[in-house]
């Protein structure tokens, strides 16, 4: 069995009903998953003429360090129920993993429905989607706020300035992905739901935006900040001032964010609530691309010896040396000793979400005191957030 793009009609109201029956989407959503994800990034795999298992894919870049290292977000992978227990699903990723090795992509990414099934692929926990509701909405009245104007992302000059924003929280960041086409639809068209977005500062030299979705249910209505981006503690200070604007008519805020959310840090008290948590985890995949395109710490230079066991990508395996100098790394093969480790905590510790001390402690690696501090500081940073699940 092999991976194969989904072409003729018959094909695509296979994959339909598969991707349905898994994740009870309703029928009218499909066109817009299917344009969103684009028919070439579906993949299906057959067993007797009948698809035991499908995904979709979004190529594009994670950010670590400053630096895009190239993915490949993975997307509605499902088994339909006649067929499950049956090794299919593990089949598909496992192809799905070699293909992408094969193609150098350096990353594997993905929001899972089950934590342990990807752990045993060499997937490890890289960070959470914390959506936080808040009741009634805060009249936080702010001092040096900045001017609110609304951009329209069907103009291209004003996606460009909301595209670039995007880009610079995603080098100042980690985890941050660049957004495909579909990425954005998901963001800017959600079905049955008016979005809007206001630009803070002045319009030729920007210092963030939000997304805001009104959806139009109940009085009064829940307003949902479905992203934003901030650039300065003035643009900070200004989503509030956006947010208090709206309680005429919004009985409350809903935002996504990371666990740790700075945004928090405005409010007088912690009044919001959490609603829903969504870890998503990565796969290192061509360790030179990943290692070598993601930025470090300048200020650390030193040799981490790994020695490194993958069970997907034998060529993982083995005695690698990662040396960093200048915010830059280069990986070869050879030495010894070193961190001991499986690819799903190396995923891990790579990402940022737990330090090597942690995973240490936990006993998913072994190493060295000199091995654990050093590798502490080179996956050091901003904790790892990607904002779109899909």
């Amino acid at each position: 069995m092999t991976l194969q793009i989904p072409t003729s009609s018959r094909d695509l109201n296979e994959l339909q009903s598969v991707l349905l029956q898994a994740f009870s989407v309703p029928p009218p959503y499909w066109p817009k998953l299917l344009s969103d994800v684009e028919q070439k990034n579906f993949r299906i795999l057959r067993q007797n003429n009948e698809i035991v298992g499908a995904f979709g894919l979004y190529e594009n870049e994670l950010w670590f360090g400053g630096n895009p290292v190239s993915s490949v977000g993975v997307a509605c992978v499902a088994v339909p129920i006649i067929h499950r227990r049956a090794g299919h699903g593990h089949n598909l990723m496992n192809q799905q993993i070699r293909d992408a090795f094969s193609q150098q992509f350096g990353i594997s990414y993905l929001y899972p429905s089950t934590d342990r099934f990807y752990q045993t692929l060499g997937y490890g926990h890289a960070g959470e989607r914390v959506t936080r509701k808040l009741a009634p909405i805060p009249d936080i009245r702010r001092q040096h706020t900045l001017p609110i104007f609304e951009l329209d992302p069907t103009n291209p000059s004003d996606f460009a300035q909301i595209q670039q924003m995007h880009l610079e929280r995603a080098r100042r960041g980690h985890g941050c992905h660049s957004r495909t086409r579909g990425h954005w639809s998901r963001l800017i068209r959600p079905p049955g739901t008016t979005v809007r977005f206001y630009g803070f500062g002045q319009p030729s030299a920007p210092e963030g935006w939000v997304c805001t979705a009104q959806v139009q249910s109940g009085s009064p209505y829940p307003l949902l900040f479905a992203d934003q981006v901030i650039l300065s503690p003035a643009a900070g200070r200004t989503l509030w001032l956006v947010a208090a604007l709206h309680r005429p008519t919004a009985g409350e805020l809903k935002w996504h964010g990371p666990t740790k959310d700075p945004l928090t840090l405005h409010l007088p008290q912690a009044d919001w609530v959490i609603e829903q948590r969504k870890g998503w985890m990565l796969r290192l995949l061509h360790l030179p691309t990943a290692f070598e395109t993601r930025g470090y710490p300048a200020h650390i230079n030193g040799v981490l010896r790994m020695s490194i066991h993958d069970s997907v990508i034998p060529e993982n395996s083995g005695h690698w040396e990662l040396t960093v100098q200048s915010g830059k790394g280069v990986l070869t093969r050879g030495g010894a000793g070193g961190l001991e480790t499986n690819m799903s905590t190396l995923s891990t510790l790579y990402s940022g979400f737990y330090t090597a001390q942690s995973l240490q402690d936990a006993g998913q690696l072994r190493g060295s005191e000199s091995d654990i501090a050093l590798a502490n500081q080179l996956f050091n940073g901003p904790e790892p957030y990607c904002p779109d699940a899909f």
